[in-house]
């Protein structure tokens, strides 16, 4: 044998005896798959982590930096509360490592999320691996199984989705707490399960939570009845229990801004119809339905998003997985049925009697249900049933395990890489939209300067569907009457109907009616048009003026001549009982000089006075202006309402003169109260108290868990022996 070779083998030994061998090789594969957007930087990871994730941690990197806590945001439909946006991560631990990062440099933010997305592969290859050694697999077939997860299908089609691949990195470990508990009750065990499904609600994707919490109450099921371990479904539904008290501070909140969003009547519109079965054939050839070109409309023809058509997990692993099917012995067969249930799932309203089930669950399911994401739970079974396969073919043979888990790693690095559903052209730096916008670098700080013009500043609107103006909105510090995200305020959405056109199932609402006096009462001063100019006189007469910007690509931007300050007085109230009575009213009345207010409030007026808007007899002067708190001086000779043009949301409360005061819906979107006459501080804050409430419950369940875990004995005796029996044959 040459030098080199004994060298070779040397080292392989050396590497073999050691424990965490496997460890570095599960830390390198996401860097080498994403090894274009990380290390050379010539590329990014395209489409929804750009246009919807950077900008939700952008809000959280400014409040950072301005030392406050972001509970509201102020940039999107003039408001709403941050706090209780699943998707802005902000409860979730490893988030706070981009979050970090970001303070330090926070026009990278988008960058730091691109390794946070490579760190939750590490994540789920550690996961997948501590599950597959818990089942007894060897070191090799363990590795094999944790790289088809970790490089399968679900990970390298769904980047753009940094909550979606941040839960489903947390599955593996909740499998691994059910599979542990099977065994016997220890407290470390029980505590691995409920961070697990913890954790993976934080992660801040429903969709894929649903899936890990349906395939960890499967796999409990099937445990129970396999070792009859009657106590097992028990200590499951407590871990889901204080899974549930771990994420409080963010599950409860979550939840009261669900009902109060579009996300509360997704269940109207939401038909899951399926992934094509066709798709499946491209577990066993990647490219079958041309996914890997799906701009090219003469080979790619499917109506269905691309990114869910790859099924690709390994040459070996699919036929591993199909083998489990037929295996008796051991768990194999078990998570391969798994992989099939999640299929079925995935396959939706193309199998018979699926949309009659479907329609027969509760409400909050079918809200949060995007059927396509059990495509996590498909590629984790898979991966799973192939392992435990392998581990039995090569049982004594476990170095061609380990090679067959770094060949599978290579081919699915060849066959994953620079793809276009995780790779896009260009640099992090060409689409960060705080570096540009348009194309043109100067043109941000030109918008910028005029909509900071008064401070708080004036918001804009769109013409047009414009999510480079809407969701990108507080990355580029342009505050925003629109909007698009699933927890779009109802309220505001049913203030835009007023000028906007409606369609139900979308959360953006283009101004259709630029002459509607409630544009200039949601304190809108500009509108942005990616495109050319509209007719000028269809503007003109509604007061709009075009304003010249320089730009290399076509933007027409006007000012709003007519726009009213976001804090005002006006004259006149009009009560309503509700929401719905108060867009019934709203329309009817003049928001210039009149608000339609949800509560019962009158001012006393001399009787037979008109007043307008020219009216000089008040006035409000801001003092200090943040998302969260808002001083205002009042001055107003008679009793008045103070409205602001704030999105209405519980827990904002009002003080005049240091004596807190009721805070009323106000014009259906936003908020006011009286105010007598003479002159007033007035004091705005937003700092819900039952948030206080659930942040205690989190941080005691956390506390209590962990010393509960830690303190206890590592054993606790159950009637079905000790924690460390083996899964039966």
């Amino acid at each position: 044998m040459s030098w080199h070779g004994s060298n070779c083998v040397r080292l392989w030994r050396t590497l073999g005896a050691r424990r965490w061998w496997p460890f570095p090789i599960l830390f390198a594969q996401p860097v080498i798959l994403f090894r274009t957007t990380l290390l050379s930087k010539t590329t990014h990871i395209p489409w929804d982590l750009t246009g919807f994730h950077v900008p939700l941690a952008g809000v959280v990197v400014e409040a950072l930096r301005r030392g406050r806590f972001p509970l509201w945001e102020s940039y999107t439909y003039a408001g709403y509360p941050f706090h209780a946006d699943l998707q802005a991560q902000l409860f979730y631990p490893p988030a706070w490592l981009a979050f970090a990062f970001g303070v330090v440099r926070d026009d990278a933010i988008f960058y730091w999320l691109e390794w946070l997305i490579a760190l939750h592969l590490v994540l789920a290859g550690i996961g997948a691996y501590l599950l597959l050694r818990r089942l007894e697999c060897g070191r090799g077939a363990a590795l094999f199984g944790a790289t088809a997860f970790q490089l399968g299908c679900f990970f390298v089609s769904q980047p753009q989705h940094l909550g979606a691949v941040s839960a489903a990195a947390w599955m593996p470990f909740a499998w691994l707490g059910v599979v542990q508990l099977a065994h016997g009750f220890t407290p470390r065990r029980f505590a691995v399960l409920a961070i697990a499904l913890a954790m993976t609600f934080l992660a801040g994707f429903a969709s894929v939570t649903l899936i890990s919490y349906g395939t960890t109450a499967y796999l409990a099921v099937i445990l129970t009845i396999r070792h009859r371990n009657w106590w097992l479904p028990v200590t499951v539904l407590a871990a889901f229990g204080v899974a549930a008290g771990l994420s409080a501070v963010q599950l409860m909140p979550s939840l009261e801004l669900s009902s109060q969003s579009a996300a509360s009547n997704r269940w109207l519109w939401n038909e899951p119809g399926g992934l094509p079965v066709r798709a499946l054939a491209s577990a066993v050839w990647p490219n079958r339905l041309h996914v890997f070109t799906p701009f090219d409309h003469n080979l790619f023809k499917e109506t269905a998003n691309f990114t869910f058509l790859y099924f690709y997990n390994g040459q070996l692993t699919v036929w591993l997985a199909l083998a489990a099917l037929f295996v008796r012995k051991g768990p194999a067969r078990l998570f391969s049925w798994l992989a099939v249930l999640c299929a079925l799932v995935l396959f939706g309203g193309q199998l018979p009697g699926y949309l009659e089930i479907f329609h027969h669950l509760p409400k909050i399911v079918r809200n949060s249900a995007y059927t396509e994401f059990a495509l996590a739970g498909f590629s984790l079974g898979m991966a799973v049933a192939a392992a435990l396969t392998l581990q039995q073919l090569t049982r004594h043979r476990a170095r061609w395990a380990a090679a067959v888990a770094l060949a599978t790693g290579a081919e699915l690095l060849l066959v994953a890489s620079n793809r276009p559903m995780n790779t896009g052209e260009g640099g992090w730096k060409l689409h960060d939209s705080t570096r540009q916008v348009m194309h043109y670098p100067r043109l941000l700080a030109a918008l910028r300067s005029m909509v900071h013009q008064t401070e708080p500043p004036l918001r804009t609107d769109t013409m047009e569907y414009s999510p480079r103006f809407t969701s990108s909105a507080p990355l580029l510090r342009l505050p925003s009457a629109n909007g698009d995200n699933p927890f779009a305020p109802l309220r505001m959405l049913a203030y835009r109907g007023i000028y906007t056109k409606v369609v139900p199932w979308e959360r953006q609402y283009p101004i259709q009616d630029f002459a509607s006096p409630f544009i200039d009462a949601a304190s809108v001063g500009f509108l942005i048009r990616e495109g050319p100019p509209l007719d000028a006189g269809l503007l003109s007469a509604a007061r709009w003026q075009r304003i010249a910007i320089p730009s290399e690509r076509p933007l027409t931007v006007y000012r709003n001549l007519a726009v009213l300050p976001r804090y005002r007085l006006v004259t006149a109230v009009r009560c309503a009982a509700n929401m719905e009575e108060a867009r019934g009213l709203l329309p009817t009345v003049d928001p210039r000089t009149t608000a339609i207010v949800e509560h019962l409030v009158t001012l006393p007026l001399p009787a037979l006075r008109v007043r307008d808007q020219h009216d000089a007899s008040g006035g409000v002067s801001v003092l200090s202006y943040a998302p969260e708190r808002v001083e205002l001086r009042v001055e107003t000779a008679e009793p008045s309402f103070l409205l602001a043009a704030e999105g209405y949301a519980p827990g904002w409360r009002a003080a005049i003169d240091g004596i807190p005061h009721p805070l009323y819906p106000a014009d259906v979107a936003f908020m006011g109260l009286p105010v007598p006459a003479g002159s007033h501080l007035v004091t705005l804050e937003y700092y819900p108290s039952s948030l206080t409430w659930w942040a205690t419950v989190s941080a005691l369940s956390w506390s209590t868990l962990i010393i509960w875990a830690l303190i206890l004995p590592r054993r606790i005796a159950m009637r079905h022996g000790p924690g460390r029996d083996r899964l039966p044959a």
